[in-house]
């Protein structure tokens, strides 16, 4: 009888600490997965913004140069790199120029 009371502690026993492990196995799991989808995500918002600025800077390289002329009749010669609402983005050489679209006159594209 004794021995009876024994073995059905030690299995009692033996399945909660076994439910206990697995129990934090998966969690670890679940961890797991979620910082490596946490990780490719950022991975992949890297390389695609590198790749994306990649392809840019070959399709602003392989544009024509563009003359602008300023309001008050200064001429700038570069490439026209990007625009918004209220300003113009060129280059000339290695140097980022960023001029307001009110104090432009006119630009050709040559």
């Amino acid at each position: 009888m004794i021995t009876c009371v024994f073995k059905k502690g030690d299995e009692y026993t033996l399945l909660k600490v076994i439910d206990n492990q697995v129990r934090s196995i998966i969690q670890g799991t679940q961890t797991f997965r979620l910082a490596s989808a946490i990780s490719v995500f950022a991975v992949y918002l890297y390389l695609s913004s590198d790749l994306y600025g990649i392809l840019k800077m070959r399709q602003v390289k392989k544009a024509k140069e563009t003359s602008i002329t300023l309001a008050d009749d200064d001429v700038f010669n570069g490439l026209v790199i990007g625009k918004t609402k209220e300003v113009l983005f060129t280059l000339k050489g290695d140097k980022v120029t960023a001029m307001p679209l009110s104090s432009l006159k006119s630009f050709d594209v040559n």
